[in-house]
């Protein structure tokens, strides 16, 4: 599937796991948004995909509930995304 210029969030993508969603999501072009309530983890995530030169990352301080995150949220649209590791895709449900 080709996520180059898709717009994904990507909840917990500030935790061991979702950092490397990010960073693999990023690495493929996509724009990946990032809401976290802890702006020091946000930091973090920014020097961890530092290097990838391809698609962009937007953190958002605040809960997936609050007014700075929904408005956000609401460009971004459901992507499925098959890692080449697994034959069966994740449908975010």
């Amino acid at each position: 599937m080709n996520i180059r210029d898709a717009r994904v969030l990507i909840a917990g993508g500030t935790g061991g796991l979702g950092e490397g969603i990010v960073r693999s999501l990023m690495g493929r072009g996509a724009h990946v948004m990032v809401p976290t309530r802890n702006p020091e983890k946000l930091n973090a995530l920014n020097e961890y995909v530092a290097d990838i030169r391809t698609g962009s990352l937007e953190g958002v301080t605040g809960s997936l509930r609050s007014s700075t995150v929904l408005p956000t949220a609401s460009n971004c649209r459901s992507v499925n995304y098959v890692h080449p590791r697994y034959e069966t895709p994740y449908s975010g449900r």
